[in-house]
């Protein structure tokens, strides 16, 4: 990524798109995460990102690396997946056990979510500087698409950590479990991407032979693509559910008419 600040507009759509994201995912459960868990995920997030981004290799070098889908795969799997998720990982980790008195089965699965906010904020401002003549286009659209992709990848690991909780915190093997279906998942995603990628930014756009990486990559494209929306929003589904039978909450009208209508909207998009 090219040196200097980001455009402060661009900045700030990044910003605004995880609030609102961050607003919304408090709403959804019966109680919203304590501010002091949110702020302590959201912080690690961003700073262990940060910590990622200088200590990978420059992007474009991981580029020239991909021939095909198979050496893609190794890049996403290697330079993706696994080290990304265990960013985000490790940041909800950390505020879990820090919060550990705390702490409740809902909290935890939040405090994945902020994370993945976390980490989302800096890498979609980084994202804004590299692209400086559609920055702002950039900032919007992947704060809210992007961040809503590392959302659902840590909505895999949320599951498993809410799960870990629950369970009295001697289950180590539960966290290990989410970030290696959550890093599988979120190579999926990429892979067949990332070929058509690289031909578009070492070729120039070529017709023929983005036409080619595109038909190369369909297969991984069908399955990948799709995959974490299907499983991260069942998992998000399913702790709702959980937390709100095991919140007095729950049993207010008002609460569950608004559940009720998020319920339905989840339905159709699943």
């Amino acid at each position: 990524f090219p040196h200097g600040i980001t455009p402060w507009p661009s900045f700030v759509a990044v910003l605004v798109c995880a609030a609102l994201m961050g607003t919304l995912y408090q709403m959804l459960f019966p109680r919203p995460a304590r501010w002091y868990v949110v702020a302590v995920a959201l912080v690690l997030g961003g700073a262990l990102t940060g910590v990622l981004t200088l200590s990978l290799t420059p992007t474009g070098e991981r580029l020239a690396e991909i021939h095909d889908l198979w050496s893609a795969l190794r890049i996403v799997v290697l330079t993706v997946g696994l080290p990304e998720e265990a960013v985000k990982g490790v940041a909800a980790l950390a505020a879990i056990l820090v919060f550990r008195r705390v702490m409740t089965p809902a909290m935890a699965f939040q405090a994945a979510l902020f994370a993945a906010l976390g980490f989302a904020i800096v890498e979609n401002t980084l994202y804004a500087k590299a692209f400086e003549g559609a920055s702002l286009l950039i900032a919007l659209g992947r704060g809210i698409m992007a961040s809503f992709i590392h959302s659902l990848m840590m909505m895999i690991q949320g599951a498993f950590l809410a799960r870990f909780v629950a369970t009295g915190w001697r289950r180590w093997h539960l966290p290990i479990i989410g970030w290696l279906l959550a890093a599988a998942a979120h190579a999926g995603f990429d892979w067949g991407m990332l070929e058509p990628l690289t031909v578009y930014l070492t070729k120039g756009g070529d017709p023929m032979a983005m036409e080619a990486a595109i038909m190369q990559s369909l297969p991984v494209l069908i399955v990948g693509l799709p995959a974490p929306f299907v499983i991260g929003l069942w998992l998000f589904r399913g702790a709702l559910r959980q937390t709100g039978e095991a919140d007095p909450r729950s049993r207010e009208p008002g609460y569950a008419a608004r559940i009720t209508r998020w319920r339905r909207a989840g339905n159709v998009l699943l």
